[in-house]
């Protein structure tokens, strides 16, 4: 009943006077007894597209059943098309971007492990683009 309480501020009218009060008891049995009410399960809220555990990618709006992810992208966002293959140059311009625009800024600890995340990256890019 707590919850309900620090959820909701419930008000009761006395002498045309509102007064703070509890939840009702019949709200509360309505809620937590449910009526045979079955949630699906929610494991993250996201306003961007993710990759589900499997690899998948949530870009659709609204609940996905299979992860338990909601995703609600901000009004008027819209993705855009993501092909099945990429080409060589588009591959070398995603590299490019993550590690000159979206890394450059990051506080890596040292710049050893800075030096050690780009090759790393590198390597895995450059195999990816040679077996294409």
């Amino acid at each position: 009943m707590s919850e309900l309480n620090e959820a909701v501020r419930w008000l009761r009218e006395v002498k045309d006077t509102q007064l703070v009060t509890s939840a009702p008891t019949d709200v509360a049995k309505q809620l937590f007894e449910g009526y045979g009410w079955c949630f699906p399960q929610l494991t993250a809220i996201t306003a961007s597209p993710v990759f589900d555990a499997d690899g998948d990618l949530i870009s659709t709006p609204g609940y996905h059943a299979k992860s338990g992810i909601f995703y609600a992208p901000p009004k008027g966002f819209v993705l855009p098309p993501i092909p099945d293959k990429i080409t060589r140059d588009e591959m070398l311009k995603a590299r490019h971007d993550i590690m000159y625009e979206v890394l450059r800024d990051f506080p890596f600890l040292t710049p050893k492990l800075t030096t050690r995340v780009m090759r790393r990256a590198l390597m895995r890019w450059r195999c990816c683009c040679c077996s294409s």
